[in-house]
């Protein structure tokens, strides 16, 4: 699975639905590498925010806590945002030109 992440970085070939695929594969090798990636309230999120239209999510943090990384359509933002509206939100926009300084002190 390490080579296909490899392969398609080297050919550039990372499109928005290759990366939705590739975090949907990297939550699926983490929880089956051991049992305390998850528990019972990430899974509850996970399958709400799936079956609300998250294309693929990432659970983000060194444990204690953290976010989930979410990929959705906009047309279905605010379907999602009223079914996880219990949840804090910050809007990404993805981005073709790679990562950039925004402030500079």
């Amino acid at each position: 699975r390490r080579v296909l992440f490899r392969s398609k970085i080297k050919n550039k070939d990372l499109t928005i639905n290759v990366f939705q695929d590739l975090l949907n594969q990297s939550w699926r090798i983490k929880k089956d590498l051991t049992n305390k990636t998850s528990n019972h309230k990430i899974d509850k999120i996970y399958k709400l925010a799936k079956l609300n239209g998250a294309k693929s999510l990432k659970l983000l943090g060194a444990g204690g806590g953290g976010f989930f990384f979410v990929i959705i359509d906009k047309k279905r933002k605010n379907i999602f945002k009223k079914a996880m509206s219990k949840y804090k939100f910050m809007d990404l926009e993805y981005e073709n030109e790679g990562s950039k300084v925004i402030l500079k002190n």
